[in-house]
Parts: C-alpha cells; sequence; structure tokens
C-alpha cells in the first residue's frame, strides 16, 4: 500500500535520528520525547480502483491512518478548516466547484488564523472515466481509468479570490437569519413549555414540600439534602418524569425522619399529575 511506503519512509528518517543518540545511556523513553518535539504532519492521497484515499500521519509515532472522508486538511489552520469543509461533498464536484470551495476556505483560514498566509495554490488529479489506459506486454495490470493531474493558475486563483471576497458577509447574513429562526422557535417552545398546566400543578403543589425540605437542610447544614432538593426542584420546573421525582423525594424524607408528615404530603403531591 501506499500508507506502507509513508510508514517505511518516516520509519528511516526516525532510525536516522536515533544514531547519534545510541549508546550505554539510551533511553527510549527520552529520545521518544524527542521525536514528538518533531511537530510535523503529513497527507497521503492517491486513487485505488477509482477510489480516491486520503491518509495522514504525524512524525511520532509515523504511522499512516485512512480519514475516510472527502476532505481533509492538516497543519494549524486545519480546525477552522475542517469545520468549513465539511459543508461539502467533494465527491459530486467538478475541479471548477472544488477550487472555488478551496480558495474560500483557505481565504477565510487566512483571516482567523494569523499563523496562516502566502499566496494560494491549487494543486488537483482528478479521474478521467471516459479514457481507458493499459499497459502493453503487462497483462497482469487491469486497464484503468486515465488520471489526469494539474494547478489552478495564478491569474485564475485570483480571479476566483475577488468573487469569494464578499460571501462571507452574505453567509453571515444567511447565518444570522437562521439562528434568529432557531431562536424564535425555540423561544415558542420553552413559553409553552413554561405555562402548561402540569408544570403549574407541579409547582404550585411542589413548593410548600421544597420549602419545607430547604429550610430542614440549612438548619441542620446537610449538603447532601440540598443537594436532592435542588435536583427535587429541577424536576418540577423541567418535566422530569414522575417516577424519578418519586426516588428523589424518598431519599428526601430518609434524610428528614423528624418529619413524618411530609410523606403524606409528597403522596398527595404525585396523585395530582
Amino acid at each position: 500500500m501506499v500508507s506502507e511506503i509513508g510508514d517505511r519512509a518516516i520509519s528511516k528518517e526516525t532510525h536516522k535520528l536515533k544514531i547519534p543518540f545510541e549508546g550505554p545511556a539510551f533511553k527510549m523513553e527520552e529520545f521518544q520525547n524527542i521525536l514528538r518535539g518533531f511537530d510535523s504532519t503529513f497527507m497521503i492521497a492517491h486513487f485505488y480502483d477509482e477510489i480516491p484515499y486520503i491518509f495522514t500521519a504525524d512524525f511520532y509515532p509515523g504511522r499512516f491512518s485512512r480519514r475516510n472522508q472527502s476532505s481533509y486538511s492538516i497543519g494549524c489552520g486545519s480546525p477552522i478548516a475542517n469545520f468549513l469543509l465539511d459543508g461539502f461533498d467533494f465527491s459530486n464536484l467538478e475541479i471548477g466547484k472544488a477550487a472555488a470551495v478551496l480558495i474560500y476556505v483557505i481565504e477565510e483560514v487566512k483571516k482567523f488564523d494569523p499563523r496562516c498566509g502566502g499566496p494560494t495554490r491549487i494543486f488537483w488529479s482528478k479521474i478521467n472515466k471516459f479514457v481507458k489506459v493499459s499497459y502493453e506486454g503487462k497483462p497482469e495490470i487491469k486497464p484503468h481509468s486515465l488520471i489526469q493531474n494539474g494547478y489552478l493558475h495564478d491569474d485564475t486563483i485570483k480571479d476566483y479570490i475577488s468573487e469569494v471576497s464578499d460571501l462571507r458577509k452574505t453567509i453571515k447574513g444567511e447565518w444570522t437569519k437562521k439562528l434568529q429562526e432557531i431562536v424564535s422557535k425555540s423561544f415558542q417552545k420553552e413559553i409553552k413549555r413554561r405555562t402548561t398546566p402540569e408544570r403549574f400543578i407541579r409547582m404550585r403543589h411542589g413548593a410548600p414540600l421544597d420549602t419545607a425540605a430547604a429550610e430542614y437542610a440549612k438548619q441542620t447544614k446537610n449538603q447532601e439534602l440540598a443537594k436532592l432538593v435542588s435536583e427535587f426542584r429541577y424536576g418540577q420546573a423541567n418535566e422530569m418524569p414522575k417516577a424519578e421525582m418519586e426516588i428523589i423525594w424518598r431519599k428526601i424524607c430518609n434524610l428528614i425522619p423528624s418529619k413524618p408528615e411530609l410523606v403524606e404530603m409528597g403522596a398527595d403531591y404525585f396523585k395530582r399529575f
């Protein structure tokens, strides 16, 4: 596999670095710490049987792992880049469209991460399924689609950059509109939840219970009881299942043996919903 060639290449470089440290005082743990200091990440991307493969590896431990994604980035700007790339399916994009997306993502990363900069370069590789390649005299290699490679000219990249420069404003406006819709729906849902008859019954008739228990917890400085009362109050206001609230209330009553009347009050309370 191509990734295995990468593994061997890193292993070879690691062996070279190890030679000066070898000797009676050599400690593998110290050498591993040195390797961790080589903050380098590598990527291999290739086609096999017309399927794209992406592999990445850190210099230490130096083993390539496959990324089962249609896009992936490495480097200091990769968190924001991968976030933006996740919104696109590159397996269904032509070179021109994919290039526009990549230029947008790269330019956005430059704005957000001060460690990223410099000119943008786009190199590409694609499968031409309309042209089959076969090797004369090598029947063991089955015919496969032609793989074409190239790069995007600097002038073309500049044109793309000028076109996508205002895209962020448009996207920001759409995000703001969508967020407003989400907030509005959430607010309406919350209002509906807060005004349900069952919640009113829970909070009205449950208030004397948690008030009495809270006062006892304060007098005795019982932290466990105070925590249970807090959970009980939360359950009243947030649609906690009745069975879970009954369990919490039993625990509260076990911690207040001097107030047996709370057991009867609790039984009456739970009959109401």
